[in-house]
C-alpha cells in the first residue's frame, strides 16, 4: 500500500505548467523579440530554467540542488548554448541506527541547448553555480544591420 503525499501530482502540475507557458510564450515573440529568433526559448529539455533579457546580457538560471561545479557542464559551439548536470545518487547503507523508510533524492541528470540569438556574444559567456542555482550570463554585441539583401531577377 502506497503512502499518500500532498505533493505526488506536483510533477504533473509543473510540466503541465510548463507546456502552457510553451504555447504562451510562441506568441509573445512580438514582444520579446529574443522569443522568435532562433528558437531560442523552446530548447529541447524538460529541466525548468528561467531565461531574462537585461540591455547589456542574456541570463539563464536552474535550479542545481546538491551539485559542485564540477557536476555541471557548460558548452558553445555551432552557436548554440549547452547546458548539463549529472547528481550521483549516495551510496546508502543500512547501519545499527535504522533503516531507510523512504528515498527520494535519486541520481539525476539534465541536458537543455538553447540557439543563442545573433547579438549574443560567445567570448563573453560566464556560468556561476551560487547556493545551488546556476546562472549562466551571455553578454551582448553590437551587430551591424544586415538588411535585406536584393536578388536580381533575370530573364531567360
Amino acid at each position: 500500500m502506497a503512502l499518500w503525499h500532498p505533493f505526488a501530482d506536483s510533477d504533473l502540475e509543473d510540466r503541465m505548467g510548463r507546456m502552457f507557458d510553451r504555447a504562451l510564450s510562441s506568441r509573445l515573440g512580438h514582444v520579446w523579440p529574443a522569443l522568435e529568433s532562433d528558437d531560442f526559448l523552446h530548447a529541447g529539455g524538460d529541466h525548468p530554467m528561467d531565461v531574462a533579457e537585461s540591455p547589456t546580457e542574456y541570463r539563464i538560471c536552474a535550479d542545481a540542488p546538491g551539485m559542485d561545479p564540477a557536476d555541471i557542464d557548460v558548452k558553445f559551439k555551432d552557436n548554440k548554448l549547452t547546458i548539463s548536470g549529472e547528481r550521483k545518487e549516495e551510496a546508502r547503507q543500512e547501519g545499527d541506527d535504522g533503516r531507510w523508510v523512504k528515498v527520494e533524492r535519486k541520481e539525476r541528470s539534465f541536458t537543455r541547448s538553447f540557439v543563442l540569438p545573433k547579438n549574443a556574444d560567445p567570448d563573453k559567456i560566464a556560468a556561476r553555480l551560487d547556493r545551488g542555482v546556476l546562472t549562466v550570463s551571455v553578454a551582448k554585441r553590437e551587430v551591424a544591420d544586415e538588411g535585406a539583401k536584393k536578388i536580381e531577377v533575370t530573364t531567360g
